[in-house]
C-alpha cells in the first residue's frame, strides 16, 4: 500500500475516534445538564406549592381546600418539610405532604431514567455507526491493498510468459539454434503463450462477474459435454502424457442447465491444477450420490493442509509452502470458481487429507 494511503487511513480513523469521542463528551454533558434541569423542576414544583398555601390563606381558601383534599398539602403542628408555611396567629402549619413529595421525586427518576434509557441506546447507535465505519476503512484499505498485491501479482505472471516468448523469438531471429531443436522452442512459445492467455482470460473473467447475472440455458447432455471438455484437454501441453482418465458410475446421464461456458471455467480451473499440482495421472468420474449428480476431479498430488482450505478460495491466495512457491499462478483460480458456484448455486465440496495426500473436488450440478 502507498505511503499516502496509509496516511488517509490514519487521517479517517483518527477523525473518526475524534468524532466519536465529541458526541460521547456531548450526550454525557447534556446528561449533566438534564440532571441539573430535573433538580430546578422539582423545586420549581415546590415553589409552586408554597405559592398556592400562600395564596389560599389569603385570598382563596377554597384552595387550600383543594390541596388537601388532593393529598398535596397537610396540617402539622411543626415544619418538618422545606415546603411548610404557618398560619398566621396559630400554631398551625400547612406543608407538602410525603406522598406528593414522593410523587414529584418519582417522577424526576422516571424522567431521569428515561433519559438515560434513550442516552445509552443512542451511545449503542453510535458505537455501532463507528464500528461500521471503522469496518468501511478498514475493508478499503485492505481492497487499496489486494489492488496493490494483485497489479504486482499480474504484472509478474504476464511479465515473466512476455519475457521467455521474447527470448525464444529473439533466439529465432539469430538462427542460431540447431534445426532438431527450433520446434521445442516453438513449443515452448506456444506453452507460454497459453500461461498468457490463461492470466488474461482470467483477469477478464474476474472483472466480468461483477456485471453479469445467471441466464437461462438450455437442456444439454452433461456426460456429452464432459467428454468435449476432456478432448480439449488432449492436446494440451501439461496433459502431455494423456494423464486424464474418466468414468461414469451407474451409468450416469443426464442434462444440464448450467451456463456451459461458466461450467467449463470451472472444470478447467479445476483439471489444470490438478494436472500443475500432480504427477500422476487425474481421475474425472461422473456420479451420483445422495446430494445430487456430480463431477469429480481426483489428483495424488499437493493436497491441502488444514490452513490452506480456510482460505484457498480467497482473492490473490497463495499458500506458504515452500514446494508451491514455484509453480505458476495469480491467486484467482479458486476465487473465480467461488463466485461462479454462488452464481449458479453450484455445490462444490474438497477433500484433502493434508499435505502431499492429494485432494479431491467434486462439482455437483443440477
Amino acid at each position: 500500500m502507498k505511503p499516502y494511503e496509509n496516511r488517509l487511513f490514519l487521517r479517517l480513523t483518527v477523525t473518526l475516534a475524534i468524532i466519536f469521542f465529541s458526541i460521547l463528551f456531548m450526550i454525557f454533558w447534556w446528561q449533566l445538564l438534564f440532571d441539573r434541569a430535573l433538580d430546578y423542576h422539582v423545586a420549581a414544583e415546590k415553589r409552586t406549592l408554597e405559592n398556592k398555601i400562600l395564596k389560599g390563606i389569603y385570598a382563596q381558601p377554597e384552595l387550600i381546600h383543594e390541596l388537601t383534599s388532593t393529598n398535596c398539602i397537610i396540617i402539622s403542628n411543626r415544619c418538618i418539610s422545606d415546603v411548610c408555611v404557618k398560619i398566621p396567629l396559630t400554631s398551625t402549619f400547612y406543608e407538602i405532604s410525603p406522598e406528593y413529595l414522593k410523587i414529584i421525586e418519582n417522577d424526576k427518576i422516571r424522567k431521569l431514567h428515561m433519559f438515560f434509557s434513550e442516552t445509552y441506546f443512542l451511545v449503542v447507535i453510535l458505537l455501532v455507526t463507528i464500528g461500521y465505519m471503522f469496518w468501511i476503512v478498514s475493508r478499503e484499505k485492505k481492497y487499496q491493498e489486494d489492488k496493490q498485491e494483485f497489479l504486482v501479482m499480474t504484472t509478474h505472471e504476464l511479465k515473466h510468459p512476455v519475457s521467455v516468448i521474447s527470448l525464444l523469438l529473439e533466439s529465432l531471429k539469430m538462427n542460431s539454434l540447431p534445426k532438431d531443436r527450433i520446434g521445442e522452442f516453438i513449443d515452448k512459445g506456444l506453452l507460454e503463450i497459453k500461461t498468457l492467455k490463461k492470466s488474461l482470460e482470467n483477469i477478464l473473467k474476474l472483472q466480468e462477474l461483477n456485471r453479469t447475472h445467471k441466464k437461462t440455458v438450455s437442456a444439454y447432455n452433461f456426460q456429452e459435454y464432459i467428454k468435449s471438455i476432456i478432448q480439449n484437454w488432449k492436446l494440451h501441453s501439461l496433459n502431455k502424457d494423456d494423464r486424464l482418465v474418466f468414468s461414469v458410475s451407474d451409468d450416469n446421464n443426464f442434462f444440464c442447465h448450467i451456463d456451459q461456458s461458466d461450467l467449463q471455467i470451472i472444470l478447467n480451473n479445476l483439471i489444470e491444477n490438478a494436472l500443475l499440482y500432480s504427477t500422476n495421472s487425474v481421475f474425472l468420474e461422473l456420479g451420483k450420490d445422495t446430494k445430487g449428480n456430480y463431477i469429480q476431479v481426483k489428483d495424488s498430488g499437493l493436497g491441502f493442509t488444514d490452513e490452506d482450505k480456510l482460505s484457498y478460495q480467497k482473492m490473490f491466495f497463495r499458500s506458504g509452502r515452500h514446494d508451491i512457491q514455484n509453480i505458476g499462478g495469480s491467486g484467482l483460480g479458486h476465487y473465480i470458481i467461488k463466485k461462479l458456484a454462488a452464481k449458479h448455486s453450484i455445490n462444490i465440496m474438497l477433500e484433502s487429507d493434508g499435505e502431499n495426500k492429494g485432494s479431491t473436488f467434486k462439482v455437483y450440478v443440477k
